[in-house]
């Protein structure tokens, strides 16, 4: 299931980074289910309210989607969550109003997924 890594951050944040790791690890994929709140916390030995909130906190920022009776299951990344599409947009719009121009930014883009790219080995 999911681990706490320790630290000093909040208990519901770090099972935000640990759900977030599981997903990217392809531990869960997109449209399965996560397991209940109980259970989670049943197995992390942690209050109930602190799972609720690292699963609301996931839904906001569209990892995944509660579905009332059903459960909470992981939303598929690839379709581009609007929250994220839309932040995006306004960081590129007050950048451009700064002075980037659109081939400086699409360069410093595709340096930076080379950066990122590059971290993963």
């Amino acid at each position: 299931m999911f681990e706490l890594p320790g630290g000093s951050e909040p208990v519901y944040r770090q099972l935000v980074t640990s759900i977030q790791r599981a997903i990217r690890e392809g531990l869960y994929q997109p449209g399965d289910q996560l397991p209940t709140v109980r259970k989670v916390a049943s197995s992390l030995l942690v209050n109930p309210n602190t799972v609720a909130r690292a699963y609301r906190a996931l839904e906001q920022d569209g990892v995944i989607e509660t579905v009332v009776g059903r459960g909470s299951f992981v939303r598929d990344y690839r379709e581009g969550p609007r929250r994220l599409q839309a932040l995006i947009a306004e960081s590129l719009a007050q950048l451009v109003a700064a002075g980037w121009t659109p081939s400086e930014l699409e360069a410093w883009c595709v340096e930076l997924i080379r950066t990122l790219d590059s971290g993963k080995d």
